[in-house]
């Protein structure tokens, strides 16, 4: 109710696609104490089962090689913010099919 008073709604109909919460955090300028990509991402692991401590190996990695091309890459915070996102997530077309691993994890990332 209080969403609807902050954006002058007056209605709302339920449409098959789904909203993310972290527009309307954004559209209503609010704080989030807890990082709502991060909690996504925990919440994926756990469905998909995904080997949380290869992907922290993984991110570590990403992170080293990172550090050694910043001079040149100039990546800004989001960037690097979605490459270890990515790091946390490479494994999760093997909950589908081995063979088909990537084109699986891209589908499940793109539709999740």
């Amino acid at each position: 109710i209080a969403i609807f008073s902050q954006l002058n709604i007056q209605c709302m109909t339920l449409a098959g696609g789904a909203l993310r919460e972290g527009l309307v955090y954004g559209m209503l300028h609010l704080s989030v104490e807890q990082d709502i990509r991060s909690r996504t991402l925990r919440n994926i692991q756990r469905r998909f089962m995904i080997d949380t401590e290869q992907a922290q190996r993984v991110g570590g990695l990403a992170s080293h090689l990172l550090s050694q091309l910043d001079g040149s890459w100039e990546l800004d915070p989001l960037s690097r913010d979605l490459l270890l996102s990515a790091c946390a997530l490479h494994e999760i077309g093997l909950s589908v099919d081995f063979k088909r691993a990537p084109q699986h994890a891209a589908y499940l990332v793109n539709n999740l």
